[in-house]
Formats: structure tokens, sequence, C-alpha cells
């Protein structure tokens, strides 16, 4: 079974590709918000910035909370 790092999707992103190569035992975490209408990745990409906030801060709280445990 592959690792989930060696998802497809996650390869095209060149910032994971980088960290990857550069610390290939280190466990990543790669987040993203998007919507049925964002285009992720597309010349109208777009993102709600109100949902961007409340992710953001949703993250902040994730990762203090397992920091914590």
């Amino acid at each position: 079974m592959p690792h989930r790092h060696d998802r497809p999707r996650l390869r095209r992103l060149p910032a994971v590709a980088v960290l990857r190569e550069r610390f290939p035992e280190a466990a990543m975490l790669v987040t993203g918000i998007e919507d049925p209408y964002c285009a992720a990745h597309g010349p109208n990409e777009s993102l709600h910035l109100a949902d961007f906030t409340r992710t953001c801060l949703a993250e902040i709280l994730l990762l203090r909370n397992l920091a914590a445990a």
C-alpha cells in the first residue's frame, strides 16, 4: 500500500515535493479549504475570506489540542 504522501494529488503540490525531498522521514499534514465553487488551482480560483478565517481558526485549535494531548 502506498504511503499517504504518494497520492498523485499531493505529488503535484510543489511545496510538498520540496519538503518531502528535504525531510523524507517527516510526517506531514496538508490541509486546505475548498467549496464546490472555488475552482481550485484554476484561472478563476476564488476563496471566501470568511470561510478561510474560520478554517484557519479551526486548524489552530486542532493543532493546539493535538499538541496538548
